[in-house]
């Protein structure tokens, strides 16, 4: 027990395929590690109050970085056209926002968003995430609380910038 070593600095191994997970640093359960994977996906952005918000053809993905049950999302996506948007705007995700039942949804989404050629301040954007949706939420984050005002400030000339993490379902 805790005495055989695999490999070292001059005899690695390659590859490991594993039909399981691996336990790092302890053998409970929240030492396995057993999902991990990263890529694109394309966004569309959908204002919760109607209209709509197309996204670039050309920048139109993010990149994310799914590690056990935490997701990592980041990037950049440009905005061509809008046509009357209103209300908050809702971004997809790749992977459904965990639900764990508490109702503290202001810390489910931790990270920021960059928006450059809005009405707005780029600090006035705010990300919030509700338990068991596959989207996170832009607010207006410009007075004391958030506002449904975000997709308002839209014409079709923006640039938004990612970086977050949340968890999803286990």
């Amino acid at each position: 027990d805790n005495t055989v070593t695999l490999g070292d600095d001059s005899r690695r191994f390659k590859d490991l395929y594993l039909s399981g997970g691996v336990f790092l640093g302890g053998t409970g359960a929240a030492n396995k590690l057993d999902d991990y994977e990263y890529g694109d996906y394309q966004v569309s952005l959908t204002p919760s109050g109607g209209g709509s918000i197309t996204v670039s053809g050309s920048h139109n993905d993010l990149k994310y970085t799914k590690i056990g049950s935490r997701v990592f999302v980041s990037g950049k996506i440009d905005t061509s056209a809008a046509s009357s948007p209103s209300g908050y705007i809702k971004v997809t995700l790749p992977f459904a926002i965990h639900n764990g039942g508490t109702a503290n949804d202001s810390r489910r989404v931790n990270g920021s968003i960059w928006v450059a050629n809005s009405a707005l301040n780029t600090y006035e954007f705010q990300l919030y995430g509700i338990g068991g949706e596959s989207f996170v939420r832009i607010y207006n984050g410009s007075g004391t609380g958030l506002a449904s005002t975000a997709a308002n400030q839209f014409s079709g000339d923006e640039a938004l910038c990612f970086d977050f993490h949340y968890e999803t379902n286990p």
